[in-house]
Formats: C-alpha cells, structure tokens, sequence
C-alpha cells in the first residue's frame, strides 16, 4: 500500500494544479505516509485476532480528563504494560481512542507510552473510526448477549460510572 501511495503522489505532484481541494489531497496522502505503519494490515493478511484496547481510563488513568487529543497528563494504569505485553503473544492490538480520529492525537499516544517506558511500542496499533475486532476492552462498555431485555435501562446506564469515576463522582465527559 505504501508503495501505491508514493506512486499516486509523484503522479499528483507531476499535475501541476495548485486548487486549494488539491493541495488538501496531497495532504491526505501525506498524513496517510506517515501513519501507515501503524495501521493495521488488511484481514488477510493477519496471523491473530485483533484485540482492541481503549487508552483512556484502561491504559491511561484518565484522571484528569479529557484535555484535548495530544494532551495527555496522567500516567498508566497499574498493570496495563504488562497485560499489554502479554496481549501481544496472542493477539494483533489495537489501540483505539478519540485520539486515533488526528494523526498529533495518534503521535500524543506514541509519545506517551515511549514516555512511560513500554517497550512493544512497534507490536501496536492505532487506527481511526470504528475498527473491526474479535474482542474490545474498555471502561465504558457493556457486553450485548443479543437480548435486548438484559441491558440495563437507559434509566440505569445513566448512573453507571467508570472505574475512575467511582471515589471521584460523575463528571460529563
């Protein structure tokens, strides 16, 4: 794929159109360069399930909340490197977060765990939207058995805290 993108922008470069939606693909095609290596390959082409993981509040403390996508002020949660180390033997990772929609969002969470010393940085990966996945961690969810009449009420959800929350009281996030 990185060699389709290098290919299409020498071609795009060689057009000489200097439209403001050009210059906006060229950008396009840019950011998708840079982030390549940590997106994930296509379905086919993996060995493992795919295991997403959330960052804020699983990886993350999330403590001080959200304060924008490259800002990230906590430290990790007791046990996440190494549950995520683990993880890695058994599983194709994915990051996945409100970050992942920016690449400098992207970048705030490569700098952070380099930061904070995780040393499989390269066996993870982090991908904008909704990504497919065989499992997914997260502090915010709720397992759907395929029966609506067992999923609390809307009433109920709306009391429901995360882990973070629970000694510090609900704050809308």
């Amino acid at each position: 794929m990185k060699d389709l993108i290098n290919d299409l922008r020498k071609v795009l470069n060689r057009l000489d159109d200097n439209t403001p939606e050009w210059s906006m693909l060229l950008n396009v095609i840019g950011d998708l360069l840079e982030q390549d290596e940590w997106l994930l390959p296509k379905w086919e082409d993996l060995d493992k399930p795919i295991l997403c993981v959330d960052f804020d509040g699983v990886i993350s403390e999330y403590k001080s909340g959200w304060l924008g996508a490259e800002i990230i002020a906590d430290k990790p949660v007791s046990g996440a490197f190494e549950f995520l180390n683990q993880a890695i033997l058994h599983f194709n990772v994915l990051i996945f977060s409100a970050r992942c929609n920016s690449k400098s969002g992207i970048k705030a969470m490569i700098d952070w765990f380099h930061e904070h010393g995780f040393e499989g940085l390269e066996h993870l990966h982090f991908q904008p939207g909704k990504p497919s996945f065989a499992l997914v961690i997260d502090d915010r969810a709720i397992r759907f058995n395929g029966m609506w009449k067992d999923i609390p009420s809307p009433e109920d959800l709306v009391d429901s805290k995360s882990w973070y929350y629970q000694k510090k009281g609900w704050r809308k996030q």
